[in-house]
């Protein structure tokens, strides 16, 4: 499980799909330190990665994302073009994960698509189809 900043005096907990119940986890390890609220169903997460990521983000991103500046395991609420979003670099590749809300995903997906095509960037799903948001 990893715990991200969403702001102050809040985090968010991410558990990876072989923990059953994270709610109930938690409640039991914070019962009387902190309010746990299940957030599943309320973003959507993806994770960029590639050489030329920063480039694709930096058009939309008002944050400076430089190497020396933002780097692995940062977080920063941010806005991509006008979509309020989590942006967390995950690995030095680099490689970030971006949290939208559900309903602005089909907006942020299309400003993505338009934005990684000036440089020949491909974006791939790991399922099958395409996103259905």
């Amino acid at each position: 499980m990893t715990f991200v900043w969403s702001g102050p005096g809040s985090w968010l907990a991410e558990a990876h799909e072989d923990v059953a119940d994270v709610e109930s986890l938690l409640l039991g390890s914070f019962d009387g330190l902190a309010a746990v609220c299940e957030q599943t169903e309320s973003r959507v997460v993806l994770e960029l990665r590639g050489p030329r990521v920063r480039d694709v983000l930096c058009k939309g991103v008002p944050i400076d994302l430089h190497p020396d500046r933002f780097r692995t395991h940062d977080v920063a609420l941010t806005a991509v073009g006008h979509i309020s979003v989590q942006l967390r670099q995950v690995s030095d590749e680099p490689a970030f994960r971006i949290g939208v809300a559900g309903s602005y995903f089909a907006s942020f997906w299309h400003w993505l698509e338009s934005s990684a095509a000036e440089f020949g960037c491909e974006i791939t799903t790991s399922s099958a189809s395409e996103p259905d948001r």
